[in-house]
């Protein structure tokens, strides 16, 4: 087979992750390539988890301002979204 240079592959994948290692503060951290690459990995998989949660924790928080207009106007949640369809 033949060889392989990964050069620009290899610097572009190591510059990505010393810009997100960048936001640590251990100076270890900063400059020790897999020790930055092991500790970006909780991050990510976190920042992943948690854009689901936050849509989760919305959707919830509309939920019940829904329910709360409903009964500040004194009606059923199916009168108010007749009203509200109509109304478009």
């Amino acid at each position: 087979m033949a060889r392989v240079k990964r050069g620009s592959k290899r610097r572009a994948r190591r510059k990505k992750i010393s810009e997100t290692r960048k936001r640590i503060l251990s100076s270890q951290i900063k400059s020790s390539y897999p020790v930055g690459a092991g500790r970006r990995e909780p991050r990510e998989r976190f920042s992943f988890r948690d854009r689901r949660v936050r849509k989760r924790q919305f959707r919830t928080l509309w939920i019940q301002r829904i329910g709360g207009g409903r009964a500040y106007a004194g009606m059923s949640y199916s009168q108010l979204m007749h009203g509200s369809s109509r109304r478009h």
